[in-house]
């Protein structure tokens, strides 16, 4: 531990309290424990960036180069705009939280400022998946012994997990955004050379691992793997490591062959995968009858559920699952009266109304382009492909220029990890995700390298 003993030593005492603080940070923001430790590890960092502006006389340190916020800016502007324009009080107000989620992006540029927070970033994401993945383990041992669990969602079902009993796939969104800075960490050459910090980082890799295969989130692997691998090519083109992609890009394969060997928690969701599709074609119908301005952030439920859903499609494949299941149990006398024809009739139609209840109380269409088109038009949905665009060809820009920083990787990664997931689910308007991405942004892009002195 020599290697953080004298990081810690050798740093002055503001630089102490700032990296206390965004350990802090990372760590409530990606385990969330508690919306308690949340507001309390924010309030210390506003807290200390106004007394700090205080003793200064000055608040210079928000200025960044415009480079780094100029995305963010499209895109918050442009959903805001969309809902502004709109004049629907709600959606309005929807928009402004998305503002107040990419706050802790100044938090992070302005401490990145006062200290190398790099390490105190990768310490509060150690502690954050150790401590929730081992709750995960906690919660499956009591879900094996027979417990009742129960979370946001409802009960557990089919041993799909999330930390402290939070949806599964929104911990599967936490831990993805989380694993850049466990993984990316070990391209530190100090900390390579150290076995003890080596073994506990592996360790609570390997545990966040089983904890993310437990949430049964399929978008989540996926993006993980999909944003890693993208930043893995870039890393070897730039230093032309040809064998050293080939090499790893087998290691990558061999690792889905075995999460697919052994199967994913709960994995059987066709109706799930076929309700995601209807989702994505009725956002698709409200677009084109709201093309410029989309339906408002606060209406996709009561639109999708009073006009847009597709009864007749959840009508067909309700049936469908029924005839099949009928089919394969191995029952039923080859003469049916009259009476059971008409009771298995009015179940189906039950089964058929009961499906299309719940279909119509999702919120969301579990596609982020389908939902920024949908629900701010033309010009919320093309501020945010400009925005995924955008920070993807900045980071190579900055991975170009400065290819041995392994903090830009975690961003990139992070960055990548959350889009990609949002093709599938809630991806950036997850608030967890939401704040936590744009923290990660914050330390990535505009963080001071004492080596070598500021280059955002």
């Amino acid at each position: 531990m020599d290697v953080l003993k004298n990081w810690w030593s050798s740093s002055s005492k503001q630089e102490k309290t700032v990296q206390l603080i965004v350990a802090l940070m990372i760590f409530t923001f990606s385990a969330n424990v508690s919306n308690a430790a949340i507001s309390i590890a924010w309030g210390l960092a506003v807290a200390y960036i106004l007394y700090d502006c205080y003793q200064k006389k000055s608040f210079s340190g928000f200025r960044m180069s415009r480079e780094n916020w100029i995305g963010i800016a499209i895109f918050l502007g442009s959903v805001l705009l969309a809902s502004l324009l709109l004049g629907e009080k709600g959606s309005i107000h929807m928009a402004f939280r998305y503002v107040y989620w990419a706050l802790p992006f100044l938090l992070a540029a302005y401490l990145g400022k006062l200290a190398d927070i790099r390490y105190a970033a990768a310490s509060g994401a150690l502690l954050s998946v150790a401590v929730s993945s081992i709750n995960v383990a906690y919660l499956h041992y009591l879900f094996l012994q027979g417990h009742k669990l129960v979370g946001p969602g409802g009960p557990v079902i089919g041993g799909r997990l999330g930390a402290f009993l939070s949806y599964p796939t929104h911990h599967a969104q936490l831990l993805a955004c989380m694993f850049p800075l466990l993984l990316c960490f070990y391209a530190d050459k100090k900390l390579r050379r150290n076995p003890v910090v080596a073994a506990i980082s592996m360790a609570v890799t390997v545990l966040g691992l089983w904890s993310l295969w437990k949430t049964g989130s399929r978008g989540g692997m996926i993006s993980l793997f999909a944003g890693g691998l993208s930043v893995f090519a870039l890393f070897c083109f730039f230093h032309k490591q040809g064998k050293l992609f080939r090499n790893g890009l087998t290691v990558g394969v061999a690792a889905v062959a075995v999460v697919l060997l052994v199967g994913i928690q709960d994995g059987n969701r066709a109706y799930g995968d076929s309700a995601r599709v209807r989702m994505w074609q009725a956002s698709y119908a409200m677009w084109k009858d709201h093309k410029l301005l989309g339906v408002g952030l606060e209406n996709w439920q009561k639109e999708y559920a009073g006009e847009y859903i597709l009864k007749d499609e959840i009508r067909q494949v309700v049936l469908q699952r029924y005839q099949d299941g009928k089919k394969a149990a191995e029952q039923r006398a080859t003469v049916t009266e009259r009476a059971d024809a008409k009771r298995e009739g009015d179940h189906i139609a039950a089964w058929q109304n009961e499906a299309i209840k719940q279909e119509s109380a999702f919120d969301m269409p579990h596609n982020i382009v389908a939902w920024f088109f949908s629900t701010t038009g033309v010009i919320g949905g093309v501020g945010y492909l400009l925005f995924v665009a955008y920070y993807s060809r900045l980071f190579c820009s900055k991975v170009k220029e400065h290819s041995d920083e392994w903090i830009l990787y975690v961003g990139l990664w992070s960055f990548l990890a959350i889009s990609i997931h949002g093709f599938v689910d809630a991806g950036i308007t997850n608030k967890e995700a939401a704040r936590l991405l744009f923290l990660i942004l914050g330390i990535s892009l505009n963080l001071r390298y004492y080596k070598a002195g500021l280059f955002c």
